[in-house]
C-alpha cells in the first residue's frame, strides 16, 4: 500500500483552501493571480500573474518520538514553533509612479499582501487545524525585499510558519 503523505496534504490544503481566500473582497486588500508550489523567479512571471504566491517547503524539519510508533514534528511535543517550517513567498508589482515615491507605494503593497497572508491563515474556519490535518501553527518570521526596475517596482515577502502535526509511519501515514 502506498504511503499517504500528511505533509503533502498540508501543503495542498494551504494551496487550495487557505491562499485562494486572498481574493480582494471582505477582509482582503489584494487578489492573488497565481498560486503555486513550484517556485518561479520574479523575472519568469508575466505582469498579469502579479500578485503571485509560492509555497516553499524546503526547510529542515526535526522530529520527536511520542510513542513507539508515533512521531511529532519538532523537538517538543506541543510547541508549534519548531514544527514543519513552511514559507509563503509573495511577489507584488506596481507601475512606477515617477519621481520620488515618498509614500512608499511598493512598500504599502508588500504590507498589504503580508496582511492578506496572515488573514488567510488565521481565519481558517477549521479551528486553526487545516481541516484536522495539524495540531496548530505559529507565525515565525518574515523577510522583505523591494526592487526598483525600469518602469515598475517589485516587492517580495517571505512569511514563515511553523506547523505542528503528528504522524504514524507504521500505519502508512507520514
Amino acid at each position: 500500500m502506498a504511503l499517504t503523505s500528511k505533509r503533502e496534504q498540508i501543503l495542498e490544503y494551504i494551496r487550495t483552501t487557505i491562499l485562494p481566500k486572498i481574493n480582494g473582497t471582505g477582509n482582503y486588500n489584494l487578489s492573488v493571480n497565481y498560486i503555486s508550489r513550484e517556485f518561479r523567479r520574479v523575472d519568469e512571471l508575466d505582469t498579469y500573474e502579479f500578485p503571485a504566491i509560492f509555497i516553499l517547503d524546503d526547510y529542515g524539519t526535526s522530529y520527536k518520538p511520542m510513542t513507539a510508533k508515533q512521531y511529532t514534528t519538532g523537538d517538543v511535543d506541543r510547541d508549534v514553533q519548531d514544527g514543519m517550517q513552511v514559507g509563503i513567498l509573495a511577489y507584488v508589482k506596481k507601475k512606477d509612479i515617477g519621481g520620488d515615491d515618498k509614500a512608499g507605494s511598493i512598500s504599502t503593497e508588500v504590507n498589504k499582501i503580508f496582511a492578506d497572508i496572515l488573514t488567510a491563515f488565521f481565519e481558517d474556519d477549521q479551528s486553526k487545524t487545516f481541516g484536522g490535518l495539524i495540531q496548530g501553527f505559529d507565525l515565525r518570521r518574515d523577510d522583505r525585499l523591494i526592487d526598483y526596475k525600469d518602469d515598475s517596482s517589485v516587492g517580495l515577502i517571505v512569511v514563515q510558519f511553523g506547523i505542528k502535526y503528528d504522524f504514524n509511519p507504521s500505519k502508512n501515514y507520514v
